[in-house]
Formats: C-alpha cells, sequence, structure tokens
C-alpha cells in the first residue's frame, strides 16, 4: 500500500492516491481538476485508477471526479447527503470500500459542510 499527497498550491488544497500495489488499483479522494499527475501516479505504478472519493461539495475549486468517472470508469463516492445529481455510489457512515487489503471506511463529520465525510484506512487489519 501507498498514501501519496499531491498539492495544489494555488488554492492550498490537498488530494490523495490510494495504492494498492497488489492489484494495481487506485483510489482517489478529492482530486484537484488537472487530471494529468493522477494519470502520472498511475502510470509510473502501472495502475488503474477505479474510484474516487468526494469527501464534501468543493464551492472552492472544480474536482475532476467526472473526468475520471467518464475516461476510466472510475466509481465516484460521495455522502448521499450531497443529493448529487452526477452517476455515484452513496458513501457514508458504516459503508466500506475494499481494495484488497486496503478497507477505506466512510465516517460522517459535518462541519466544514453538512454533508461532508472523513475517510477510516485500514491496511491489513491496522
Amino acid at each position: 500500500m501507498e498514501i501519496k499527497q499531491f498539492e495544489d498550491k494555488n488554492l492550498s488544497q490537498y488530494s490523495y492516491a490510494i495504492l494498492s500495489k497488489c492489484e494495481k488499483k487506485i483510489i482517489l479522494i478529492d482530486p484537484a481538476r488537472n487530471t494529468q499527475p493522477y494519470l502520472d501516479y498511475a502510470k509510473e505504478n502501472n495502475a488503474q485508477i477505479t474510484g474516487v472519493i468526494e469527501t464534501h461539495p468543493h464551492a472552492d475549486f472544480i474536482s475532476s471526479h467526472l473526468e475520471f468517472h467518464d475516461t476510466t470508469g472510475a466509481i465516484i463516492y460521495t455522502s448521499k447527503l450531497v443529493n448529487a445529481l452526477y452517476p455515484h455510489h452513496s458513501f457514508d457512515e458504516g459503508e466500506t470500500i475494499q481494495l484488497g487489503k486496503i478497507r477505506l471506511s466512510a465516517i460522517n463529520t459535518p462541519g466544514h459542510s453538512p454533508d461532508g465525510i472523513s475517510i477510516l484506512l485500514e491496511h491489513a487489519g491496522k
């Protein structure tokens, strides 16, 4: 497993790629608009981007979640409280995503927005 942080200095925004090295699959968290850094990372690791988690609606920047869905088939995960009109899977408290030995669990954490989620990552039970 590898966690890669991406920084958009102009927006003071961070996003993440969770790589399952065994499965060669990546889930992105809150990707910025420019898809190229994520695509480059996937290529460097001979991996496929299979999912995108949006932790909340982003009023301060445009996410690339829809582009990843359209170009790679990545599943978009977001809270049902967002009432998203785009294709997505609900990802709320008690729901998990399994990626090999990686387990991502949603935790509803209203605050920055009432529909925000945080993500608990477990790897091999830790």
